[in-house]
């Protein structure tokens, strides 16, 4: 981080930068997560496969996430 004893024009300009685009990529990663999520499905930590206690994700769980 470049410090300085002034708040002038390039720290305003650099901090509206980093919070128009921080948004964005946020969203990016919470859709990627999602997609990313409800292709592969969760995993337990033991890794036992359990396919009786599976919920479709359409319609009951897709409006849910959004």
């Amino acid at each position: 981080v470049w410090g300085g004893f002034s708040v002038d024009n390039p720290t305003f300009t650099r901090f509206f930068t980093f919070h128009f685009i921080f948004p964005f990529i946020i969203l990016f990663m919470v859709i990627f997560h999602l997609v990313f999520l409800h292709e592969t499905g969760s995993r337990n930590s033991l890794g036992i496969n359990r396919d009786v206690d599976k919920i479709a994700l359409h319609p009951y769980f897709r409006f849910k996430d959004i």
